[in-house]
């Protein structure tokens, strides 16, 4: 089970702290009982798999995509991955590793075209590695992205980075020497999708459809904007806390190495099976089992604790969480289109873990 202190460490490190008050961590008798939640907790949908033996064995949604519209969640149905984006991101950045020979310990900088890394007296003897940056030791500043509303003026990459109107977040920086310590930086991702597209030299949704998604038959998965899409109806609107749809139906986050993915949680199911089977030399559709071992860690992409590796994220109107048991090819994914989700997934996931026997993530 999941207490509730550990609660609050996990899920700081995507914005957000969880109130473990009365109702904060309900038990789940049956999966049925998941629209009783939905209504208490003011969740408008809810959406899971489960996998068990390296295989999807289930997966179900509740509830609707959009409380206005009434519209009915399903399987399908895409929501924003947030924070989630980055192990992603970061499986593409390993492979340019493996298939370009690009130096995963090297300067950065060697490797940026468009922009490059300001040098200060925390580079002076150590620099920003792709290492570093999955790792979140590369002191690089920007916790993480509020996003923009959809009639507001959307900023480029390099206004992104350099911290200038329209971006909404300071210059990317390096605040502490690279290397020294740990501190989560979304800001770390945002160089990496600069670096991705200086060294593809394509567009970053294309670039990770190509060697990340394509690959893992991540089909229904994109860092696309649902704006330039032909069924914008297939991608869920956010919720607010209070129980209200995101004005314009969801935020777009340009940022899109640190929370750009839409995806189900179906396709991250898929995800995490390969991940499961590259540590183990079983699979290579994307990395081979020797790189493969630095996606996961105590420090990120994915965080390694005791017996699993785990990502959650949240953006405004989403919340989301994957938690695998290596040992067993066994996890869950549950994604929600609600800020007031935690509570249900968490019911969702201790329910599945206690039902299925799996070790107790305590």
């Amino acid at each position: 089970m999941i207490n509730c202190k550990k609660l609050i460490l996990i899920i700081s490190v995507v914005f957000i702290t969880i109130s473990c008050e009365k109702g904060s961590s309900p038990e789940l008798a049956d999966l049925d009982d998941i629209p009783t939640l939905l209504k208490h907790y003011g969740v408008p949908g809810i959406s899971f798999a489960v996998v068990d033996n390296y295989k999807i064995v289930d997966a179900q949604a509740f509830g609707v995509v959009d409380s206005e519209t009434q519209e009915i969640m399903t399987t399908d149905t895409l929501l924003q991955a947030a924070s989630i984006s980055k192990p992603v991101t970061a499986m593409a950045a390993i492979k340019i590793a493996q298939d370009k020979g690009v130096n995963f310990t090297g300067n950065v900088n060697d490797y940026l075209v468009s922009w490059h890394i300001g040098e200060n007296e925390n580079t002076s003897k150590e620099k920003v590695t792709l290492d570093r940056i999955i790792t979140h030791k590369s002191g690089i500043n920007v916790h993480g992205f509020r996003g923009y509303r959809i009639y507001d003026e959307i900023p480029t990459l390099l206004q992104i980075l350099n911290g200038n109107p329209p971006a909404n977040s300071e210059k990317i920086d390096v605040g502490f020497e690279p290397g020294k310590k740990y501190k989560y930086s979304g800001g770390g991702f945002i160089v990496l999708q600069q670096v991705l597209i200086d060294i593809y030299k394509e567009d970053f949704p294309s670039i990770l459809n190509r060697t990340v998604l394509g690959s893992i038959g991540m089909n229904n998965s994109t860092f696309e904007s649902p704006l330039e899409s032909d069924n914008p109806q297939k991608f869920s609107s956010g919720h607010t806390t209070e129980q209200e749809v995101v004005e314009g139906r969801f935020h777009i986050y340009p940022e899109l190495a640190a929370a750009g993915l839409w995806t189900n949680p179906t396709d991250l199911a898929k995800f995490l099976i390969e991940i499961q089977l590259s540590l183990k030399g079983q699979s290579n559709l994307v990395l081979n089992e020797g790189l493969s071992q630095k996606m996961v860690s105590s420090t990120g992409p994915l965080f390694q604790l005791s017996n699993h590796f785990e990502h959650s994220g949240s953006n405004y109107g989403f919340v989301s969480e994957m938690i695998s048991y290596n040992e067993n090819g066994a996890g869950i994914v549950v994604m929600s289109n609600s800020n007031n989700g935690w509570p249900v997934m968490r019911a969702i996931e201790e329910h599945v873990i206690k039902v299925n026997g799996w070790i107790s993530s305590e």
